[in-house]
């Protein structure tokens, strides 16, 4: 907004965008009532990091409003392309997929494309690549030597728990320590470093930066440069390689970067055809003929790149500093040993102590406490800051105590609920035993979100089909390679189902460019007890010794004994996971109830209506129904 002189969308008034003969927004925003009502067909539209700006749709959790959902922005971005007059985007790593969609929102129009060459930056970059604790000890290590002969650090990390961590492991060592992340955003000293990062890192011997820092921020430090070194840590389980690079560059000078990667065994080769069909097949199966839209098929190939870019992040980030002219060579691992371990620990022991001490409000009064805080710009900035951040912990407490069915919480719970992930079990687990009753669909969901519950609760009738779970020793070898087989026949609809991980839905194309699928995993039991473990269960296992003869002519010692050695397994967590499963239900039913009861406001309403609208272009689309000229 400043360097183009335009209004500010998050401090806009409606006169603004006349006197600024502009706007700058992110996004999801330009689907806002107010901002499409003042600017409904922009003369001019620029897009800044454009490739980034289209992932961000098959992110639909933060992709979206209260006027529109993903799938609205989607049509907002490709409503403005067309119609603006003209229309500049950059980027550094523009793909072939982005023009792909240029072209579709101007077909026939020829497009100038200017190919900026890297600037020789002369960065030396020290790759290192390894097992997490190897890794990060070294890592920390040089930076600590860093800081100790009087450098400055700007480190950055994949997540926001380690961030957290680097933040605390550094200020103990006395150190001016900063870490910037979503959670932290609302607090005084954060929320300063944001509106002037240039400014306000000159007060900080290090500047530990998660993602929420990736675009939008450049620090220059123009004739007193104050950082000395920039470095890395992650692994990919979070983020692409094209990310990471963003993350290096926020620091325009420093050309001494140190790159720290750890192994992930994430699944490569995901493919989106592999998805798209394993969906369909799924939505047929469960009586749902639904045809994937053209926003539903880039949201499918988005996630499959970013899965396949994550799977392979070490290789993929080092080819992309070297294409960025950055001089990239791999690195030597001292012999420092941290004690971050100790700061994580410590750090998610405070997150609990903020969960335990949290009050006892539902989670309706917190929900619509916040949405007033975050409105209400009468309170000073600094006081709305601290009070965001003290309801979200509410909130997330809340959310515990109602799905666990308890009123006071316990650690104990914290770390069943494992960061919310227990929902999704708890979801699997109902399906495994058909518990419940599914809600319908309303229709409104895109392809990519519509729920498939119905379909896995066929399947997982089939897939267990023979087998009681409940009872003792049921899962031999001979019992998971049955299973597992079952799995095999058709791997991408149990994928799409979430029944298994998302490395069933992988594979690689031959020579003809046909798909060939995932070879068997050779592990049957371990495959077995994964599917188990997706539904929050677990399998404990004996070791026996079965005889392939009567007992009376076994030769029951040396090595030619007739006995062999079978491990048998039992299904562990059942009775917890039904307990659960119960309260969890019943208190999604008593929500439903109470939601029916309450009257509907005016905004409530105008969405719905513009839901309505949105469903009436989705299913002319996928050929739900059919309009006429005259009866639209």
């Amino acid at each position: 907004a400043k360097r183009f002189d335009l209004a500010n969308y998050s401090q806009m008034q409606s006169s603004d965008i006349a006197s600024h003969g502009g706007l700058a927004v992110c996004l999801p925003s330009t689907t806002r009532a107010d901002i499409v009502e003042m600017m409904p067909k922009p003369d001019v539209v620029f897009i800044d990091e454009v490739r980034q700006v289209l992932s961000s749709l098959a992110h639909s959790e933060y992709c979206r409003t209260a006027d529109a959902n993903a799938g609205g922005v989607y049509e907002r971005l490709k409503q403005l392309i067309t119609d603006a007059r003209t229309v500049i985007v950059a980027d550094a790593h523009v793909d072939s997929r982005t023009l792909k969609f240029l072209e579709e929102c101007r077909p026939g129009e020829r497009f100038q494309i200017i190919i900026a060459e890297p600037q020789q930056v002369n960065r030396a970059v020290e790759f290192r690549y390894g097992s997490s604790k190897r890794v990060k000890n070294s890592i920390i290590g040089d930076i600590e030597i860093e800081l100790t002969g009087g450098g400055r650090v700007w480190l950055a990390c994949e997540s926001k728990k380690l961030a957290h961590a680097m933040e605390r492991y550094f200020t103990d060592l006395g150190y001016r320590a900063i870490a910037i992340s979503a959670e932290t955003k609302n607090k005084d000293a954060q929320a300063a470093f944001l509106l002037d990062a240039e400014q306000s890192s000159l007060a900080f011997d290090i500047v530990i930066a998660s993602p929420v820092i990736s675009s939008g921020l450049s620090i220059e430090h123009r004739g007193a440069p104050h950082f000395t070194l920039v470095a890395f840590l992650g692994s990919g389980n979070a983020i692409t390689p094209g990310d990471s690079v963003q993350q290096l560059a926020r620091v325009r000078y420093v050309d001494r970067v140190l790159v720290g990667v750890m192994h992930n065994n994430l699944p490569h080769g995901v493919i989106a055809e592999q998805v798209i069909n394993g969906r369909s097949e799924a939505l047929t199966l469960q009586g749902d003929r639904v045809n994937p839209t053209p926003y539903d098929c880039l949201v499918v190939e988005l996630q499959a790149d970013q899965a396949n870019g994550r799977a392979g992040f070490a290789a993929g980030l080092y080819w992309l500093l070297e294409l960025e002219g950055w001089s990239v060579q791999r690195g030597s691992f001292g012999d420092h040993e941290a004690e971050i371990g100790v700061a994580m620990d410590a750090d998610r022991q405070a997150r609990v102590d903020r969960l335990l001490s949290a009050g006892s409000h539902l989670v309706a009064a917190i929900v619509e406490r916040l949405r007033t805080v975050r409105t209400a710009h009468s309170i000073p900035a600094s006081e709305r800051r601290a009070q965001i951040d003290n309801l979200e912990i509410q909130l997330e407490a809340a959310r515990i105590r109602e799905a666990l069915g308890v009123q006071r919480l316990l650690p104990d719970d914290i770390e069943l609920w494992d960061e919310g992930r227990l929902l999704s079990k708890l979801q699997r687990f109902m399906d495994f035993f058909s518990l419940g009753r599914l809600q319908p669909s309303s229709g409104l969901e895109p392809f990519s979100e519509l729920s498939l519950r119905a379909a896995r609760r066929k399947l997982y009738a089939e897939l267990f089909a023979g087998y009681d779970i409940a009872e003792p020793d049921w899962l031999t070898p001979e019992a998971a390679n049955i299973i597992l087989d079952r799995v095999m026949i058709n791997p991408k609809l149990y994928a799409a189902c979430g029944i298994v991980g998302m490395k069933y839905a992988t594979g690689f194309t031959d020579k003809s460019d046909g798909i060939v699928p995932l070879k068997r995993p050779v592990h049957a039991v371990s495959e077995v007890k994964a599917i188990l473990a997706r539904a929050g269960l677990g399998a404990i296992g004996k070791q026996s010794r079965v005889s392939q003869m009567g007992s009376n002519l076994v030769n029951t010692k040396g090595p030619n004994c007739d006995k062999s050695r079978v491990r048998r397994y039992s299904t562990q967590g059942l009775a917890l996971m039904h307990d659960l499963a119960r309260v969890w239900h019943e208190t999604q039913i008593a929500r439903s109830d109470l939601t029916r009861e309450m009257p509907i406001s005016i905004r409530q309403l105008k969405r719905s209506l513009r839901e309505v609208a949105a469903w009436i272009r989705h299913a002319v689309e996928r050929r739900m129904v059919y309009c006429t000229k005259e009866s639209c």
